[in-house]
Parts: C-alpha cells; sequence; structure tokens
C-alpha cells in the first residue's frame, strides 16, 4: 500500500453514500498487490440532524461528522450500473410495491440479505455476480456495493473500524478475480 497524493474521488456520483454537507475524500492509499488499479478511501462526511425537544415545543439542530472507509476498483471496461446494499425492512417493504430487487437463482440466503437493483437480464447478473462473491458477501453485514462506469465502490454502512478496512481489501480482491474470470470466460 502507498499513499496516493493528489488522487481524490468525487463520491457523490454514487448512490450508496448518503450526501452530505461535508462529503470528501480526504485521504487515498493504493493497493499495489492488485492488478486492477484499486485505493483505500478515508472518507468524511456531515449531516444536520433535527432533535425534538420535550413536548415537540423545541427543536435544535446539530451537527454529526462521521468516518468511513471505502474501496474504488477502476477496470479497463465500462461495467453495466448495479448496486448491492443491505436489505433493511424499509427496503423490503418498498419492493413489494415497486418491485426493484432482483433475486439470484439458488442463493436465498444472499437474496434475504441484499438488495440488487440493475437493469441487466438475470442471465447476465448471474455471470456477473458469482456464485463465489455472493458467498463472500452473505459473511459480512452492512455492505455496499455500487458499479458505475469504470469503477466500483464498495463501503459498510458503519463508520470506520480496522476490521471493516480489512474486509473491504479481502472483498476487492474476491470482486477482482471474479470480474478477471468473467472477461476470460466471455472470450
Amino acid at each position: 500500500m502507498e499513499v496516493a497524493k493528489g488522487i481524490r474521488f468525487d463520491l457523490s456520483k454514487y448512490s450508496i453514500i448518503p450526501k452530505g454537507k461535508f462529503l470528501k475524500n480526504i485521504y487515498t492509499w493504493k493497493l499495489t498487490e492488485f492488478d486492477f488499479d484499486i485505493y483505500l478511501l478515508s472518507i468524511r462526511n456531515s449531516y444536520k440532524t433535527e432533535i425534538m425537544g420535550t413536548g415537540g415545543e423545541s427543536m435544535v439542530e446539530i451537527d454529526t461528522e462521521s468516518k468511513h472507509n471505502g474501496l474504488i476498483l477502476k477496470t479497463e471496461s465500462n461495467l453495466p450500473e448495479l448496486i448491492i446494499r443491505p436489505a433493511y425492512l424499509k427496503e423490503k417493504i418498498a419492493n413489494l410495491i415497486l418491485r426493484f430487487d432482483k433475486k439470484l437463482d439458488d442463493r436465498k440466503e444472499f437474496n434475504k440479505k441484499y438488495i440488487l437493483e440493475s437493469s441487466l437480464s438475470q442471465t447476465k447478473l448471474e455471470n456477473i455476480i458469482t456464485r463465489n462473491l455472493t458467498d463472500e458477501l452473505i459473511k459480512v453485514n452492512g455492505f455496499s456495493l455500487e458499479f458505475k462506469d469504470n469503477t466500483i465502490f464498495l463501503k459498510f454502512e458503519k463508520e470506520f473500524n480496522e476490521e471493516d478496512s480489512i474486509k473491504l481489501i479481502k472483498l476487492g480482491k474476491t470482486i477482482e478475480t471474479e470480474l478477471k474470470n468473467v472477461v476470460q470466460h466471455r472470450i
């Protein structure tokens, strides 16, 4: 791993990260043990939170700051737009009406734990989101990823911690390996 001075990513284009008042990629490190260009990011974000006083009489606004790590994988080809995020109760209820969640065949545990959004056909999704990848994803909690153009952005929902940073790097390696296999089988 080496410091990537001067490299910052615009994270506002990714829908899996909330757009706070101060959303910024603070530090960037390039991970040198990968074939793709892969970067570990330190992300800072802030939100205005309203707190209701007793009896609904007063409202206080406070700034809440969070720090997260993320991983950006830059590939050589354009990827289809795709999002995988935790399946919280509100998303499950919304999906009953809107039907935005795609289900993968014979991956019940993954389908239960994650929302998969994409305009790709079922066959193409099955090829890109491999069984090896879904097997790794069911081992982690509060995880999101997004394919956009030629990049993949990965992050955990909770704030920065060393354990999740290590998991991000391992998941990045799994994704890199699986994408290389998918491309190789197309040739």
